[in-house]
């Protein structure tokens, strides 16, 4: 049996596959002229039988030879002749060379010359083509570049469609009715009840806790900010839901579990956005833009609800405040609304719905629809109102300073949104005249209503806390007063001013106005036309809205105020116009340009003043001081106090704050002269009593009288604060070291200010020891008037002095001559009034016991003396052990 080796079978394969491929008769071209049938007939049978006689070497030969045929080169010729074969067989691997060398050199017209008739222009050009010769021509090069410069539609050529609109927006959650719910829990119920029998093995246990875990946690979790990071999150989803299985029975096929998705397809939208948008609303992602939408919303709807409260409020006491009857301000507001109408329709929001802008952005569109409104039929005889001014006219510049700063927070919002919303979803920047003209004209037509249900609402009369009835203060209105700024102790000066005899006069003369006069009318030399007539309501400079009255006294008003323009409450105090040289803002000037170190405490506990202008008033100009509200002063919080007498502890923390306040005025040589319980006020560390007030005025207006052109409001007495004592009202103080003049009010005058000696510093803090006793005694200290003649006034207050803290020192007698009058050169008395019965302060003192009344006797002899500077200084009472809560015995020894 003969063996064939492997390449042997190789080749009797591809010479197999040659025969079969060549069947069919092949064209070619010659240079002789073809064989006859006959002939070829013949030469098939010869060729035939030497095959029969060739040998294996010989087969082998000539399949290697026809496999290199097809290069045709001359190294092929060479070859053959040196190969020891029959001439026969040269004879036909030279013919088949020659036509192999042949059909390369005319590959292209041969090709050409192949194509059948019915192929296309295509396959034609394609064929006669130029042959490929390893390098790219510019034009081809640039024929290529030009191609793949454009995306290629990925679907087949088709009649364009419109594509449907998508919406982007995420979808609210499917509402599943309570049956539905119910039964999903009675499943859960079960499977989890199933999970804990006993049949079952641990790591199906485990598998079935897992599933529930899983199934039962909430999907809230931080939102991916990148497209990668949602397309990780798709992904670790996708993976979870075939580990649990969810894709093991889903039925596969072609259009089985598929929707047909013509958006997907589109080449018009981004592929990659478009599925991530629908995977996030499938999965119920908010992104990050979403909840900066929300928040844009929210703070919009809050913006344009308070500005349109605020400008019913304000429009309606314009109109309120021309005067008239109820009717016939209801018929102005009336006739308001319909000039703005004519001027400024109003938006109608019937139809509204969003669309689709030609770039792209997403945008509301509003259907108009601006119907002229008739003439309301009480106005009268069918005519149009005589609007002689409109309330958006003058008041247009107040609006806009007072919603110029939530404009801008809200464009500074909107600039944030649009930065990480995409473009189809971003919101147009807010403009502050546009939202102003839809405040006005969505306000005008409620006017009238509001007028009506202000003028409907009950007059509520404020309860005061004041004196007891019958007192002696209620008969100068004492009892009424509700301010806290009122000057309830005068000041004596050079010039002539409210005396003894004058005062008694008042207390007992009957009031000819009887209960007809309010706040300031009681004062002894009121005169209407030194006030400034304000009105609640009105706004000053354009940008302080007067809300509430706080009080009065017989150089000022006090009123509280909001800046519109930056939504904050101020406290306005405007004074008469009678004031020639202010010396309270002389003071707060030189304050101003003092630079204190940061290890001298003590000015939080003084009154600030924030700014001051000219107001300029019907019969002249009023100074006006903007300052920091505060709450009720020391002297109504005593009042309230059980035998207006207040604990120690309170006392002395009061006291504490009052001397670090007055020694930072000390250090910037300002002394107050004027410190008592009225000019201390409590600082308030909330705003909400402000609003407190603002809302009690506007729901329940307080009493008022109308004379003529002018308003005389009721204070409101406002409660409330639980910050330090701050020193005001520095009307009184002085700029300097040493002084001469009259100062301090009568009852806290220095012996050295009665008999007209220099003073200093050293009177504020007798002030502060008298002021120690009147908030822990119910009786005064010294006993200052005199009921038959108060040219004894003086008198008496030495005297008193002198019974109670002993004879004074020679050297206090030398100071002054009018001591002369009063005691010897020895320092005894023989004044024209008798000198009461000795007495010492520890038999005095009657509200505290112990060591506690050692201390506060110590502290009073510390700062009570007769001579100035034997007086303990601001620092040091501060220090002193009572203040401090300390035994008297560690300064003693």
């Amino acid at each position: 049996m003969a063996l064939t080796c492997a390449r042997c079978l190789r080749s009797q394969k591809r010479l197999a596959a040659r025969s079969v491929a060549c069947r069919a008769p092949r064209r070619a071209f010659a240079s002789s002229p073809p064989l006859s049938a006959g002939t070829e007939k013949q030469s098939q049978n010869e060729s035939a039988g030497e095959e029969k006689e060739r040998g294996a070497l010989s087969r082998r030969l000539a399949e290697m030879a026809e496999e290199t045929m097809d290069s045709g080169s001359k190294g092929d010729r060479k070859l053959m002749q040196d190969m020891a074969l029959s001439d026969d067989l040269k004879k036909q691997l030279e013919e088949r060379i020659a036509q192999a060398s042949f059909k390369a050199e005319n590959q292209q017209a041969l090709s050409q010359a192949n194509t059948p008739s019915y192929a296309g222009k295509g396959t034609r050009e394609h064929a006669a083509a130029p042959i490929w010769t390893g390098t790219e021509s510019v034009g081809d090069a640039s024929l290529r570049l030009l191609d793949d410069s454009h995306k290629k539609l990925r679907s087949p050529s088709s009649i364009p469609r419109i594509a449907r609109r998508v919406d982007l927006r995420p979808q609210p959650k499917v509402k599943i009715s309570p049956a539905d719910r119910l039964a999903n829990a009675r499943d859960k119920t079960s499977i989890y009840a199933l999970s804990q029998q006993n049949g079952m093995t641990e790591e199906e246990r485990e598998k079935m806790r897992k599933e529930l875990k899983e199934r039962f946690t909430p999907g809230a979790r931080p939102m991916p900010a990148t497209l990668q990071g949602l397309a990780s999150l798709a992904n670790e989803r996708i993976e979870d839901a075939i580990a649990r299985g969810q894709f093991r029975n889903i039925k596969r096929g072609k259009g089985v579990n598929t929707e047909r998705d013509y958006n997907a397809n589109s080449p018009f939208l981004d592929t990659t956005e478009y599925f991530m948008n629908k995977i996030i609303q499938k999965q119920e992602i908010v992104p990050p833009w979403i909840e900066k939408q929300q928040e844009l919303i929210k703070l919009v709807h809050n913006f344009r609800a308070r500005l349109r409260s605020d400008w019913r409020r304000h429009a309606a006491r314009m109109i309120a405040a021309a005067g008239g009857t109820v009717d016939e301000q209801v018929r102005r507001a009336k006739g308001y609304a319909l000039a703005e109408e004519l001027v400024n329709p109003r938006q109608s929001n019937k139809s509204r719905f969003t669309g689709i802008s030609s770039d792209g952005t997403l945008t509301d569109i509003t259907v108009e629809e601006r119907i002229a409104a008739g003439v309301p039929a009480d106005i009268g005889n069918g005519q149009s109102p005589q609007v002689e001014i409109t309330v958006t006219e003058t008041s247009t510049e107040e609006a806009q300073a007072s919603t110029a700063r939530p404009a801008a927070d809200l464009n500074a919002l909107t600039r944030s949104y649009n930065l990480m919303a995409p473009k189809i979803a971003q919101k147009p920047y807010y403009s502050l005249d546009r939202e102003l003209k839809r405040c006005f004209a969505d306000v005008a037509h409620s006017l009238p209503d509001e007028i009506l249900q202000r003028s409907r609402k009950p007059v509520v009369k404020i309860s005061v806390i004041g004196h007891k009835p019958g007192g002696v203060m209620e008969k100068f209105g004492a009892g009424d007063w509700k301010g806290h700024q009122a000057e309830r102790i005068r000041d004596e000066g050079d010039e002539k001013q409210y005396s003894f005899k004058q005062f008694f006069r008042d207390l007992f003369r009957k009031n000819e106005r009887g209960r007809q006069t309010a706040e300031e009318e009681r004062l002894p030399f009121y005169k209407r036309e030194d006030y400034y007539p304000m009105r609640i309501g009105e706004v000053i400079q354009g940008r302080y809205q007067v809300v509430a009255k706080l009080g009065y006294g017989t150089g000022s008003t006090v009123w509280l105020s909001r800046d519109l323009k930056e939504q904050k409450y101020w406290t306005l105090k405007v004074h008469v116009n009678t004031i020639t040289h202010n010396q309270e803002l002389e003071v707060y000037r030189h304050l101003s340009g003092i630079k204190t170190d940061d290890d001298l405490p003590g000015r939080e506990y003084v009154r600030q003043l924030q700014d001051s202008f000219k107001l300029k008033g019907p019969n002249g100009e009023h100074d006006v001081f903007i300052m920091t509200p505060l709450g009720m002063s020391l002297r109504s919080l005593q009042d309230l106090q059980k035998d207006n007498i207040f604990q120690q502890s309170l006392v002395t923390t009061a006291l504490g704050q009052v001397f670090l306040g007055l020694n930072f005025l000390h250090e910037a040589d300002v002394i107050h002269t004027d410190l008592h319980s009225d000019n201390l006020l409590i600082a308030i560390t909330d705003d909400s009593i402000l609003s407190t007030v603002e809302e009690n005025e506007i729901h329940k207006p307080s009493a008022r009288k109308t004379i003529n052109d002018t308003t005389i409001y009721v204070s409101q007495y406002m409660l409330g604060g639980a910050g330090p004592l701050t020193i005001s009202d520095l009307g009184q103080a002085r700029i300097g070291r040493v002084h001469r003049t009259k100062a301090m009010p009568v009852p806290y005058r220095a012996p050295e200010v009665i008999l007209g000696m220099t003073w200093g510093k050293a009177v504020d803090v007798w002030s502060v020891g008298l002021l120690a006793w009147d908030l822990l005694e119910q009786e005064s200290l010294f006993q200052v008037y005199d009921q038959e003649s108060e040219k004894q006034n003086d008198a008496h207050h030495l005297a008193a002095m002198t019974a109670l803290l002993g004879p004074p020192p020679p050297e206090f007698l030398k100071r002054s001559e009018q001591t002369q009058r009063y005691w010897n050169e020895y320092g005894e008395w023989h004044g024209p009034v008798p000198l009461p019965n000795e007495k010492k302060l520890e038999s005095v003192a009657s509200t505290l016991s112990g060591e506690d009344k050692d201390a506060f006797v110590h502290f009073l002899q510390c700062v009570l003396t007769w001579l100035p500077e034997d007086r303990a200084t601001c620092l040091e009472a501060y220090l002193h052990p009572w203040l401090r809560g300390e035994k008297l015995s560690s300064i003693l020894g």
